[in-house]
């Protein structure tokens, strides 16, 4: 039995990784360009400041993890119920985050809807 293939090979249609930004811009670059442009780059826009949002809220995240396990060494007990109340702000902001980026991500006539590889 052979692991060959002795039939007719199909092309490889794969984009060559370093043309790969090309190829996507071929396929995708009308998105961008095209009558779909202000909402793309609305779109766009908007997705880069959720990932800033993020960052920032994980960065919060960090810092309230280290204030609450050194007031909780301290025993200072005041603080550490009020640490309990900005986690629950961090919480809820990294839910609203999370929830943003999933709308701007499944917007109707977004990217996700105007590309496609045939």
């Amino acid at each position: 039995m052979s692991l060959t293939n002795s039939g007719p090979t199909e092309p490889d249609r794969r984009p060559d990784p370093a043309g790969s930004l090309k190829a996507y811009w071929r396929l995708a670059g009308g998105y961008w360009t095209g009558p779909t442009a202000r909402q793309a780059w609305t779109l766009t826009l908007l997705s880069f400041v959720l990932v800033i949002g993020n960052i920032v809220v994980q960065y919060g995240i960090n810092l309230w993890n280290r204030s609450f396990f050194n007031a909780l060494e301290r025993h200072d007990s005041g603080f550490v119920y009020r640490a309990i109340a900005i986690f629950v702000g961090l919480a809820l902001a990294a839910a609203l985050v999370a929830v943003l980026q999933l709308v701007v991500a499944s917007w109707p006539g977004g990217l996700e809807s105007n590309v496609s590889i045939d």
